[in-house]
């Protein structure tokens, strides 16, 4: 897969998140054992993410410092989501710490596939 097919992808898993995140925050933080303001927060805060990353998956050509701060923030949550997971194991539910989980794996499979398309990028 090209990098600007993992760019758009990431974008609109990006948004998809943020719409689940604000639209469903009573169910989420019911599941992450949080108080529904939690994912909505997150939901927010990930907005300006979302739309950054829409505008790099669009330019033509893609520009390589702008990927790589994107590949860089999608290569910080994972070790961000392993202290909260570990640092505080009581801040999220059983099926949070799944689903906390979960997400990082996606995101670290971005981070890792945006890093290796780095080099197609001149």
């Amino acid at each position: 897969m090209d990098l600007r097919r993992v760019m758009q992808l990431d974008a609109w898993g990006s948004g998809a998140s943020v719409i689940v995140s604000m639209l469903g925050a009573g169910l989420l933080g019911g599941w992450l054992g949080v108080s529904t303001w939690v994912p909505f927060g997150v939901g927010v805060a990930l907005i300006p993410w979302v739309a950054f990353l829409a505008y790099v998956a669009r330019r033509d050509p893609l520009q390589r410092s702008q990927v790589t701060i994107i590949a860089a923030g999608n290569l910080a949550w994972v070790p961000a989501a392993a202290v909260l997971l570990i640092g505080f194991p009581d801040a999220v539910s059983g099926a949070g710490k799944w689903i906390v989980g979960s997400f990082s794996a996606v995101v670290l499979a971005f981070g890792a596939s945006q890093s290796i398309g780095l080099r197609q990028l001149r």
